[in-house]
């Protein structure tokens, strides 16, 4: 506890990256995989295969690689032979700032990735002024990257971008949205961070799609979608991530990620 205190007053985030959390969420993740690293490693593999293969088809000499987080997907030396790697994510933990620092090739881009949070902020402070009525939703668009790269790669980050906007729209408004806007809106974000990566003639994409949560008592397990709204994905390789194995938080269940990778 007191070195997860340490480091969360230590890393470097924006105003807005630690009022949504985003900085607990960023040592959270490290530290889970500190504990499960045995129950992540098939899933990690499966990452590092599908990326040096891609690497290996299109001969890309820069990469920008969305969702960088602490590079467990995407670790650099995966690209060794690269000229530039362009991350991009809300928080960057302090070991990544200091590979970035000792490797000139790396430039590290904070950046809101659904795009929408500070919109969300700026609504709600208005609404409570009185200078507007409630927020509408706000309209998603493809994030634009600072540098147009050979290859750019989605890191395990398209599930996650509806999660802290409709967090933060369900505690303020409870009331004010319908489930179908709240679907909609979801819907519409994930579809933009597909643009994005499809914009771009060597974009490929690695996501859960579905959670499978296994309860050991009942000897029963409940599937839910992670990426509401979207159509299956073509010639995706599908694979299973153990991401909270039993006994993680409670001895009589788990969840399992089923998780796909694909070009777009």
């Amino acid at each position: 506890m007191i070195r997860e205190w340490i480091e969360y007053l230590s890393t470097d985030a924006s105003p807005l990256a630690r009022q949504f959390k985003l900085v607990q969420q960023s040592i959270a993740i490290k530290e889970r995989y500190l504990r499960c690293e045995t129950s992540w490693s098939a899933h990690l593999n499966h990452c590092h295969n599908f990326i040096q293969a891609e690497i290996y088809a299109t001969k890309a000499k820069s990469v920008a690689i969305l969702g960088s987080g602490h590079l467990l997907e995407t670790p650099i030396s995966l690209f060794e032979s690269f000229e530039r790697i362009d991350l991009y994510d809300f928080v960057f933990p302090n070991s990544i700032r200091k590979i970035a620092r000792l490797d000139p090739r790396i430039r590290l881009f904070e950046a809101d990735l659904s795009g929408v949070l500070q919109e969300l902020k700026t609504s709600l402070r208005l609404s409570l002024s009185g200078l507007s009525g409630l927020p509408g939703l706000p309209i998603p668009q493809p994030f634009k990257l600072s540098f147009q790269p050979d290859l750019l790669v989605s890191a395990n980050i398209l599930s996650q971008l509806p999660i802290h906007p409709v967090s933060y729209l369900m505690k303020k408004y409870p009331l004010r949205y319908t489930e179908q806007e709240l679907v909609d809106f979801i819907t519409n974000l994930l579809k933009s961070h597909l643009a994005t990566v499809h914009q771009h003639g060597q974009g490929f994409l690695i996501s859960d799609f579905k959670k499978i949560t296994t309860d050991y008592n009942t000897q029963t397990s409940e599937s839910d979608p992670t990426l509401m709204g979207l159509e299956p994905l073509a010639h995706a390789k599908i694979w299973d991530w153990q991401i909270i194995p039993r006994g993680e938080i409670e001895n009589r269940t788990s969840t399992c990620l089923k998780v796909l990778a694909t070009r777009l």
